[in-house]
Protein backbone atom coordinates (compact mmCIF):
# COMPACT_ATOMS: atom_id res chain seq x y z
CA UNK A 1 0.00 0.00 0.00
CA UNK A 2 1.01 3.34 -0.91
CA UNK A 3 1.69 6.10 1.47
CA UNK A 4 -0.93 8.61 -0.43
CA UNK A 5 -3.65 5.73 0.23
CA UNK A 6 -3.70 6.23 3.99
CA UNK A 7 -5.61 8.91 5.28
CA UNK A 8 -3.37 12.07 5.66
CA UNK A 9 -4.30 12.15 9.70
CA UNK A 10 -2.95 8.54 10.32
CA UNK A 11 0.33 9.37 8.54
CA UNK A 12 1.44 12.51 10.22
CA UNK A 13 0.39 10.39 13.46
CA UNK A 14 2.75 7.57 12.28
CA UNK A 15 5.61 9.66 11.09
CA UNK A 16 5.34 11.59 14.83
CA UNK A 17 5.72 8.28 16.29
CA UNK A 18 8.17 7.39 13.93
CA UNK A 19 10.33 10.39 15.44
CA UNK A 20 9.12 10.05 19.36
CA UNK A 21 10.73 6.67 19.35
CA UNK A 22 13.76 7.56 16.94
CA UNK A 23 14.65 10.67 19.59
CA UNK A 24 13.92 8.79 22.59
CA UNK A 25 15.61 5.27 22.06
CA UNK A 26 19.56 4.77 22.78
CA UNK A 27 21.34 2.30 21.39
CA UNK A 28 21.66 -1.64 23.10
CA UNK A 29 25.25 -1.59 25.42
CA UNK A 30 27.13 -3.68 27.11
CA UNK A 31 30.17 -3.11 29.32
CA UNK A 32 29.75 0.38 27.45
CA UNK A 33 30.47 -1.36 24.26
CA UNK A 34 27.43 -0.26 21.76
CA UNK A 35 25.93 -3.50 20.11
CA UNK A 36 25.67 -3.66 16.26
CA UNK A 37 23.14 -5.88 14.63
CA UNK A 38 25.55 -8.75 14.30
CA UNK A 39 26.23 -8.38 17.86
CA UNK A 40 22.40 -8.02 18.97
CA UNK A 41 21.33 -11.01 16.44
CA UNK A 42 24.79 -13.12 18.32
CA UNK A 43 23.41 -12.14 21.83
CA UNK A 44 20.02 -13.09 20.88
CA UNK A 45 20.93 -16.61 19.43
CA UNK A 46 23.04 -17.19 22.46
CA UNK A 47 19.61 -16.73 24.73
CA UNK A 48 17.73 -19.00 22.62
CA UNK A 49 19.93 -21.64 22.69
CA UNK A 50 20.28 -21.57 26.59
CA UNK A 51 16.71 -21.79 26.38
CA UNK A 52 16.43 -24.41 24.08
CA UNK A 53 18.91 -26.45 25.82
CA UNK A 54 16.69 -26.23 28.57
CA UNK A 55 18.94 -23.89 30.99
CA UNK A 56 18.28 -20.12 31.98
CA UNK A 57 20.47 -17.26 29.63
CA UNK A 58 23.70 -16.51 31.25
CA UNK A 59 24.37 -12.78 29.92
CA UNK A 60 27.80 -13.20 30.98
CA UNK A 61 28.47 -16.17 28.69
CA UNK A 62 26.25 -15.06 26.37
CA UNK A 63 28.42 -11.81 26.35
CA UNK A 64 31.25 -13.56 26.11
CA UNK A 65 30.34 -15.61 22.99
CA UNK A 66 29.22 -11.95 21.57
CA UNK A 67 32.97 -10.96 22.71
CA UNK A 68 34.78 -14.39 21.24
CA UNK A 69 33.12 -13.84 17.80
CA UNK A 70 33.66 -9.82 17.46
CA UNK A 71 37.29 -10.39 18.22
CA UNK A 72 37.72 -13.56 16.15
CA UNK A 73 36.25 -11.33 12.80
CA UNK A 74 38.81 -8.50 14.11
CA UNK A 75 41.84 -11.00 13.95
CA UNK A 76 40.80 -12.02 10.85
CA UNK A 77 40.46 -8.25 9.12
CA UNK A 78 43.97 -7.49 10.95
CA UNK A 79 45.74 -10.11 9.24
CA UNK A 80 43.92 -9.33 6.03
CA UNK A 81 44.97 -5.46 6.60
CA UNK A 82 48.30 -6.59 7.03
CA UNK A 83 48.39 -8.87 3.95
CA UNK A 84 47.47 -6.49 2.02
CA UNK A 85 50.10 -3.72 3.35
CA UNK A 86 52.85 -5.61 2.79
CA UNK A 87 51.88 -7.63 -0.38
CA UNK A 88 51.35 -3.76 -1.68
CA UNK A 89 54.60 -2.14 -0.17
CA UNK A 90 56.36 -5.08 -1.44
CA UNK A 91 55.45 -5.66 -4.79
CA UNK A 92 57.82 -6.51 -7.31
CA UNK A 93 60.74 -5.02 -4.53
CA UNK A 94 61.97 -7.95 -3.44
CA UNK A 95 64.65 -8.82 -2.08
CA UNK A 96 65.16 -6.06 -0.21
CA UNK A 97 67.81 -5.28 2.98
CA UNK A 98 66.52 -7.14 6.36
CA UNK A 99 66.13 -4.42 7.60
CA UNK A 100 64.01 -2.33 5.34
CA UNK A 101 61.86 -5.38 5.16
CA UNK A 102 61.64 -5.28 9.21
CA UNK A 103 60.35 -1.38 8.81
CA UNK A 104 57.48 -2.99 6.44
CA UNK A 105 56.59 -5.67 8.65
CA UNK A 106 56.30 -2.74 11.28
CA UNK A 107 54.25 -0.59 9.55
CA UNK A 108 51.80 -3.16 8.38
CA UNK A 109 51.79 -5.07 12.18
CA UNK A 110 50.88 -1.33 13.82
CA UNK A 111 47.77 -0.90 10.88
CA UNK A 112 46.53 -4.42 11.50
CA UNK A 113 47.06 -3.83 15.42
CA UNK A 114 44.91 -0.59 15.38
CA UNK A 115 42.31 -2.05 12.93
CA UNK A 116 42.07 -4.85 15.78
CA UNK A 117 41.87 -2.76 18.71
CA UNK A 118 38.69 -0.66 16.69
CA UNK A 119 36.96 -3.71 15.61
CA UNK A 120 37.85 -5.94 18.64
CA UNK A 121 35.00 -6.23 22.02
CA UNK A 122 35.51 -7.20 25.20
CA UNK A 123 38.99 -7.66 26.90
CA UNK A 124 41.50 -9.58 24.53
Amino acid sequence: MDLDQLRPEFHQQMLSLRRHITNRIKPKQMDGKVLNGQMYAGLIKAYIDSINNGSVPNIESAWSYVCKSECMKAVSEGIESYDSIVKEVLHNKLPLPAEELKNYHMIGKEKACTLFKKKAVGEF
